[in-house]
């Protein structure tokens, strides 16, 4: 079972690194999948969504871009045998209440051959 770092990164009461692993692990590299892309590693840019996933979720072509990129996101992960994106499940629903855009998908983890569920809140820039 893949084991990461647990973001964000800590420490144990042992004094080592903070792990996840199983579904955690997998929620977490779905989400810095997902993010923003800002970094400063030069080995690892354009490795997110970029800031419109952030900031333009209100807009319908952004939100096609996005899937699009989801897309081929999923399609990377796939050729490394870890996630494999159900694409018929992605769309998005409103939470008008909370003022957030919500992502939703199902994937299935190749490892453990088991579909999951992906729910991510945005808020939308326009509010």
């Amino acid at each position: 079972m893949p084991t990461g770092l647990a973001i964000p990164v800590g420490v144990t009461t042992s004094g080592s690194a903070r792990l996840v692993s199983g579904d955690e692990n997998d929620d977490k590299i779905l989400k810095l999948g997902l993010g923003d892309d800002d970094n400063d590693n030069a080995f690892q840019q354009a490795i997110g969504m970029g800031t419109g996933m952030v900031f333009d979720t209100l807009d319908v072509n952004q939100r096609a871009r996005i899937t699009q990129k989801l897309v081929r996101l999923f399609a990377r992960w796939e050729a490394q045998k870890r996630y494999k994106l159900r694409t018929s499940t992605v769309k998005w629903e409103e939470d008008a209440e909370n003022g957030e855009l919500i992502l939703v998908f199902k994937y299935v983890n190749l490892e453990a051959n088991k579909e999951q569920d992906f729910r991510q809140a945005f808020v939308r820039a326009g509010r």
